[in-house]
């Protein structure tokens, strides 16, 4: 029967690779052990980098790790059979007819010139091979074949992971440019709607909205020197909010970024006690420069500093370990609705709302972000024409709160908000009309910042003056301009002269016909880009915030904004609409040239308004 050896390899070689596993390989290592090892080593480096590199980013790496090792284990078996046969088995039999050629059949002499094989293994297979006679090489080939697939099955499994892992993050990086395509965002949203995000975002923030209700009562005394309308609306907002109205409350009127800066820096160095910031875009320049400056001294300082910026419009503007950066240096930071690609594609319910709060006596809300466009550092789209509005004394609460509420829904840190109430010898000694500070979420029925907006125009007898980037409205919207202005109001529209985004720029024009047709008067702004979102009317009212007059601001994402009732700086807001004017081209008639494919598209881009 030949050496005991020899009754084990008839010479199949998935029983020849048995043989060799128990006689070399399970001395040293499996196939299998190695894709533990090699899945076990990338998951934790990933893991590791996670860590470093912030959540977004973090949650990037470890998705893509995983399918790239899914992906390489697959691909590794079912490709190394075909590769191995294609690439490297004729090269294999001819080195070993090569060998068995030059031993004269001799085994052992013929193993020797394979001396690319560890000893052990020849040896092994020398007494595998024992009776292999004339059929040597067919068989030692055979022999050979199992010991070479794992190895192919290794590089492969690298290969594949590391390709795997790159078209992943190129991947990334093109759903990093989703910002500049404004209908890619509304296809998203039509492809999957309010769906599981929004149940998250829900369940977490109604929560913390209904256990702290009273922190927003009404207090009385705030509204009897109001006129009937004047009070209806403040009512309304306080119950349907709930955001109350305020008295003990001054304000200040920026017409530009450049303007607002430096006296925000002021405010920042002053803090003394709490510092919360919460914009929708945050970007590295010299913006966000000065400010992070002065937030990491204050941090260093004991104040306690928290930042909330939402993280599809901070997306390209921001390093992957930016959070991680800001937790070291003690400012507490969240990034709201973290976008994860290929997991969560929902790029709805954003957080677009800008506040600013120092020591719960001084605040900021409006247009501008923390990026160099908005004070002019850069230039895009010509001269950026913002604005926005300081607010110090009772009214900041609301701002506080608003903030806290998401803060403590998504990083629970404290249930009492009175600890950051405004301290009594921090308001002013004097009232300056009513303020009414609210915030407007795509989570409840209630549509709260159009119904604000609504409000004014129907109640407007003289004027209403709108600074608005972006105009896609409804019909309700549309037919409260049209009767405003054929009622005798003057109705007044300023947009931008340079658009950002083409498509919704045709989309805002597609209005213009019917308006002009009403009697409203269209301004652009020449210059540039007006990014101001902000409504005056009568001397009596006015709203500056983050809302914009489209379907996104008014019904899909979390916005703010400051109701001013008989306050100083309604006229401040009216001039500075009227110092504007001039700059603008208005828009007549005869500028609206209508045509049959000019229509159709124009009923479509209005279908589609809501995508965009």
């Amino acid at each position: 029967m030949g050496p005991r050896g020899a009754c084990r390899i008839p010479g199949q070689p998935e029983i020849a690779f048995d043989f060799l596993r128990k006689k070399y390989l399970s001395m040293s290592f499996s196939p299998a052990l190695i894709y533990d090892f090699l899945f076990l080593a990338i998951f934790s480096f990933a893991a590791v980098k996670s860590w470093q590199k912030g959540f977004l980013a973090g949650l990037t790496e470890l998705v893509g790790a995983v399918l790239g090792v899914g992906v390489a284990v697959w691909g590794s078996r079912t490709l190394a059979p075909e590769v191995y046969t294609r690439f490297f088995s004729d090269s294999v039999t001819a080195r070993v007819n090569e060998a068995v050629a030059q031993s004269g059949g001799d085994i052992a002499a013929a193993l020797q010139q394979l001396d690319f094989l560890p000893e052990s293994l020849r040896n092994a297979a020398a007494n595998a091979l024992q009776t292999a006679g004339d059929q040597l090489p067919e068989k030692l080939t055979a022999l050979l074949e199992p010991l070479f697939l794992p190895l192919v099955q290794v590089v492969l499994f690298v290969l594949l992971c590391l390709i795997v892992r790159w078209v992943f993050a190129l991947l990334v990086r093109l759903l990093r440019g989703v910002n500049a395509l404004p209908l890619l965002g509304g296809a998203l949203y039509l492809s999957f709607g309010n769906k599981r995000p929004a149940k998250q975002l829900r369940s977490k923030l109604q929560a913390v909205d209904e256990a702290h209700k009273a922190d927003l009562a009404q207090q009385p005394g705030q509204t009897e020197a109001l006129d009937p309308a004047s009070r209806g609306l403040c009512r309304y907002i306080a119950d349907y909010g709930p955001y109350p109205a305020w008295k003990d409350t001054t304000t200040k009127y920026y017409p530009c970024g450049e303007e607002m800066y430096p006296d925000l820096l002021a405010d920042l160095e002053g803090a003394e006690r709490f510092i919360f910031l919460e914009f929708f875009i945050v970007r590295t320049g010299r913006m966000w420069g000065g400010v992070e400056d002065i937030l990491v001294r204050k941090a260093a300082e004991g104040v306690d500093v928290r930042l909330i910026y939402d993280d599809f419009g901070s997306l390209l503007g921001l390093p992957s370990d930016f959070v991680v950066r800001m937790e070291r240096a003690h400012i507490r930071c969240i990034p709201f609705n973290p976008v994860v690609p290929l997991v969560s594609l929902v790029m709805n319910h954003r957080d677009h709302r800008k506040i600013v709060v120092v020591d719960g006596s001084v605040a900021y809300t409006g247009g501008i972000n923390l990026a160099d466009e908005y004070i002019n550092a850069e230039e895009r789209f010509g001269y950026w024409k913002d604005a926005a509005l300081r607010t110090e004394g009772a009214a900041v609460w609301n701002f506080t709160v608003m903030f806290l509420k998401h803060w403590n829904a998504f990083r629970p840190s404290e249930t009492d908000y009175t600890p950051f109430a405004p301290r009594p010898e921090a308001l002013p000694d004097r009232s300056d009309g009513v303020v009414q500070p609210y915030g407007d979420s795509p989570l409840d029925e209630e549509a709260l910042a159009e119904t604000v907006y609504l409000n004014i125009i129907h109640q407007a007898q003289r004027y209403v003056y709108i600074y608005t980037p972006y105009f896609a409205v409804g019909e309700t919207m549309l037919e409260a301009l049209k009767s405003a202005a054929k009622r005798g109001v003057d109705v007044r529209l300023v947009l931008p002269g340079i658009p950002d985004k083409k498509l919704v720029y045709r989309l805002t024009r597609s209005y213009y016909l019917p308006l002009l047709r009403a009697g409203v008067r269209i301004y652009e702004f020449s210059p540039g880009f007006l990014h101001a979102k902000c409504y005056v009317s009568d001397d009596r009212a006015a709203v500056v915030g983050s809302i914009n007059m489209d379907y996104r601001s008014l019904y899909l994402h979390f916005e703010c904004g400051a109701l001013l009732l008989y306050n100083s700086q309604i006229a401040v807001l009216r001039d500075d609409v009227l110092r504007t004017l001039p700059a603008c081209r208005e828009v007549h008639l005869a500028d609206c040239r209508t045509s049959l494919p000019g229509t159709l598209l124009d009923t479509v881009l209005r279908l589609l308004s809501p995508l965009m």
